[in-house]
């Protein structure tokens, strides 16, 4: 389904860096600074707040890969090819 011409998909480079500028001022108007927010972060954790732990911990280490294991106990199928000789 297509959304509204003009306005759907990805914001401009020139959008994503205001909103980022912007939420940067905010952090450290209301909060001091980066160091500040991080801090505020893990006080959320310790008090056990799960999403503010794994929030601060990407942070920190990065998402998670995630794994699939597939195993298959079945015997592989067989293949036969039939080798045709040009004349």
């Amino acid at each position: 389904m297509a959304g509204v011409k003009g306005r759907s998909g990805r914001k401009t480079k020139d959008e994503e860096d205001k909103a980022q500028s912007n939420a940067i001022k905010a952090i450290v108007s209301k909060l001091g600074g980066e160091v500040e927010a991080f801090e505020i972060l893990a006080q959320h954790a310790k008090e056990g707040s799960f999403n503010h732990m794994r929030l601060l911990l990407e942070y920190a280490y990065g998402k998670p890969k995630e794994r699939l294991e597939v195993t298959d106990d079945r015997m592989p199928a067989e293949i036969t090819f039939n080798v045709i000789e040009k004349k």
